[in-house]
């Protein structure tokens, strides 16, 4: 089965209305997460709902572009309707739902997994929804361990330059005493002559 579209048998109706009217709505938030290769992160998505929750009529439907990225209808996972490309590394926690925290968890982060992800949830059975975009940036892990290197760099230049410094002015504290001694000898040189 291609993870891109929608198969008739797949698919039902309500879960059609809500991509269609997303199409038309504008988003509810649009927000900008950063994520790290071979990591996980949290796509954040939450909802307000004043109606009494029920499984048994909760659609969230996670996609990115045209991809299917998780799908959870009615109090189950469909596990058959999700890309290969995203297979065992997505993960809802519909105990949350009643808060109505949506996030998924999207884990061992691929550069391929860059771009803008939507959020599709369906509480009751007229289409009522929300949507919401989250735009996922992936950096490298070196690019991480570039700022921490140049953060260490740059604390350790600072350190540097407070020692040295320090034993300038000491040095210099130093010469000032030697001869001040210097000249108190001489002083005393002469009055014995």
């Amino acid at each position: 089965m291609n993870c891109r579209g929608f198969s008739k048998t797949s698919i039902d109706l309500h879960m059609k209305l809500l991509l269609i009217s997303s199409i038309l709505a504008s988003a509810s938030s649009n927000r900008i997460v950063t994520g790290i290769i071979d990591e996980n992160v949290i796509l954040p998505c939450t909802v307000t709902h004043k109606e009494d929750f029920s499984y048994n009529t909760v659609k969230v439907m996670w996609r990115m572009k045209d991809l299917r990225v998780h799908y959870f209808i009615s109090g189950v996972f469909k596990e058959d309707l999700q890309c290969k490309t995203f297979s065992g590394r997505t993960q809802l926690f519909p105990e949350e739902f009643p808060k109505g925290n949506m996030s998924l968890l999207l884990k061992n982060i691929q550069s391929s997994d860059a771009g803008t992800y939507d959020c599709f949830v369906l509480l009751q059975e007229y289409p009522f929804h929300f949507v919401t975009n989250v735009e996922l940036v992936v950096q490298d892990k070196t690019y991480g361990c570039a700022n921490e290197t140049s953060l260490s760099l740059g604390v350790a230049i600072i350190c540097l330059i407070l020692v040295l410094c320090v034993l300038l002015r000491r040095r210099k504290r130093s010469r000032g005493r030697t001869g001040i001694s210097l000249g108190n000898e001489k002083q005393e040189m002469k009055k014995t002559l």
